[in-house]
């Protein structure tokens, strides 16, 4: 969002752009920080924070005893979805994730999931 604000040239928006692909490939969430100029008429690019927030201590013992017990554990995000591959590895689930925005319509009634949605969360780790 910050890059689409700011419009930096072609270099630097791949400079930022890397970087962040490149945190979420190790789970980290980034954050852009960036200023006015101009008497408020432009954003300029300052930086990238990078935040981690690991899943809690419990969660893969929690997963491990649910798939004991038979339950197919799932993920549908509305994170980056680079970021939940990389938190279902430290948590030993698969790495097919799906993006909620992507599956979900805005309209659909969560208590009558059809079919087709049913059938993509199926094949979804």
């Amino acid at each position: 969002m910050i890059v689409d604000l700011a419009k930096p040239g072609e270099a630097e928006a791949k400079q930022v752009n890397d970087l962040i692909t490149n945190l979420a490939n190790k789970g980290y969430r980034a954050l852009g920080v960036a200023k006015l100029t101009d008497q408020g008429k432009s954003w300029q690019i300052l930086g990238v924070f990078s935040m981690f927030d690991p899943p809690r201590d419990d969660s893969k013992a929690t997963i491990d005893a649910a798939k004991a017990k038979g339950v197919n554990v799932k993920m549908i995000t509305g994170d980056d979805t680079a970021i939940a591959i990389e938190t279902c590895r430290q948590l030993g689930l698969g790495t097919n994730i799906l993006n909620a925005a992507d599956i979900f319509p805005k309209d659909m009634d969560p208590d009558n999931v059809p079919d087709d949605i049913a059938e993509t969360i199926e094949k979804a780790d």
